[in-house]
């Protein structure tokens, strides 16, 4: 089977002005709990009737200590869940982060707890992570 490079949403705004539903039609969104973000999060999951696509959908999870701190620790499971851990056929290419600014990030931290070398590039409304195809460590 032939591998697909997918780009994925990653969300630590509580308060995601977009539409959720839509996003998750072309791509995997994790987004964090939040009052504002379940309502979407669930109508999502109601429309799919909790159904799983390696290529598409939502991934909730909770904001714990601080955004940083979060950032770090899901990024790690991201990249086990869309590089081979769960699903060889969406290997992820890039990562657009939501709700954090790339300043309070250190491009090196990333790259060691993803095992290999990335690109950062700052955009308007979030930062985006390109993933270089050779891993550093086993």
């Amino acid at each position: 089977m032939r591998s697909i490079k997918t780009k994925i949403y990653f969300v630590l705004d509580t308060n995601w002005k977009k539409d959720v539903y839509t996003v998750s039609r072309e791509y995997p969104v994790w987004i964090c709990n939040s009052k504002s973000n379940d309502i979407q999060i669930n109508d999502v999951w109601k429309k799919d009737n909790n159904s799983y696509h390696p290529n598409k959908g939502v991934t909730a999870f909770k904001i714990k200590d601080t955004i940083e701190d979060t950032f770090y620790n899901t990024l790690g499971v991201i990249d086990d869940h869309h590089q081979s851990g769960y699903s060889n056929v969406n290997a992820w290419n890039k990562i657009y982060v939501f709700g954090l600014e790339f300043q309070k990030v250190r491009k090196t931290e990333i790259e060691e707890i993803l095992g290999f070398e990335v690109q950062v590039n700052v955009l308007d409304d979030c930062f985006e992570i390109i993933k270089n195809d050779v891993r550093t460590n086993g």
